[in-house]
């Protein structure tokens, strides 16, 4: 059995027993069963899942048990040890947190400020391609 915790600089989003836990990593989707070696490794902006040995009623804001309980979570890093795997990422949201009309939005106004921005704002165009991900994976 493993412990998962998602943390954000906001909130402490979860902390479950679970099965197995899927993380969507810079280098690709990893999954992470009882036992794992030891890691440290870089999240990107995506969709987290985990299954949980029984039905759990306060995890029905997550999703549906049949294929797996899943998180949006941003960019951070997930530890790995001692069969405890903390996600420590700068958002995560429920399904249910997430409006995908807004978030529509968000990625059209968002899109026209990249448009708008200028080659040196260079660091104003990689934050707003991060706000796009994130939303992109809201949806």
């Amino acid at each position: 059995m493993l412990t998962l915790e998602i943390i954000t600089p906001q909130r402490s989003l979860l902390t479950v027993s679970c099965n197995s836990v899927t993380v969507p990593g810079k280098m690709g989707q990893f999954e992470i069963l009882p036992g794992h070696a030891s890691l440290i490794a870089e999240v990107s902006t995506g969709m987290l899942s985990f299954t949980v040995p029984e039905a759990t009623p306060e995890l029905e804001p997550f999703g549906s048990k049949e294929s797996g309980f899943r998180v949006m979570v941003a960019e951070g890093f997930a530890e790995v040890a001692n069969d405890r795997v903390r996600v420590l990422c700068d958002a995560a949201a429920l399904p249910s947190e997430v409006k995908a009309s807004s978030e529509e939005d968000m990625v059209i106004q968002l899109k026209e400020r990249m448009t708008a921005a200028t080659e040196d704002a260079h660091k104003e165009y990689k934050r707003l391609g991060a706000k796009i991900e994130t939303a992109l994976a809201h949806l």
